[in-house]
């Protein structure tokens, strides 16, 4: 996992965030999706919400979903080999794919950083793998913000 030194000044980058999930559906993967664009918008970014990956290059790519994504990431990867991948597991991803399913972990040993969203989470990756370090972002709106403040605020330097 390396790769983050090609990121954009603070507020400059484009961003695709990819999900399974239709885009008029209520599913849980399409919901974070739209927050995490929101709050992305909120800190200057361009950010934009897709089923797969559209060949276009972008700064960063969020991926939601390890297997459901797996095409996205890899051909991502291939149209930018030095722009960094987040890969955001889910449930499915966390309490079955990881464990027996190639794509979900080819896509966790693409990715530059894995996210999840709850922190029982690290239990299952310990199992996976014991030497991942993994970063845990809140579910909640708020605390999801915040996280994304963060970061907004470590690369623009004003922390």
């Amino acid at each position: 996992m390396g790769r983050v030194s090609h990121v954009r000044a603070a507020g400059t980058m484009r961003i695709a965030i990819i999900t399974p999930a239709p885009p008029d559906s209520r599913y849980g993967n399409r919901i974070t999706a739209v927050r995490w664009a929101r709050i992305l918008r909120r800190l200057r970014n361009r950010v934009s919400i897709s089923q797969m990956y559209d060949g276009k290059p972008y700064d960063l790519l969020v991926a939601l979903h390890a297997r459901k994504s797996h095409s996205s990431i890899i051909n991502f990867r291939r149209h930018n080999p030095s722009a960094p991948i987040i890969v955001a597991l889910t449930g499915t991803d966390l309490y079955r794919d990881i464990r027996t399913n190639q794509r979900a972990q080819e896509s966790l040993e693409v990715a530059d950083r894995i996210v999840v969203l709850q922190p029982k989470a690290m239990e299952e990756l310990a199992q996976y793998d014991p030497n991942l370090v993994v970063g845990i972002l809140g579910g909640g709106a708020g605390t999801t913000y915040d996280a994304f403040r963060l970061i907004h605020d470590a690369q623009s330097g004003t922390t």
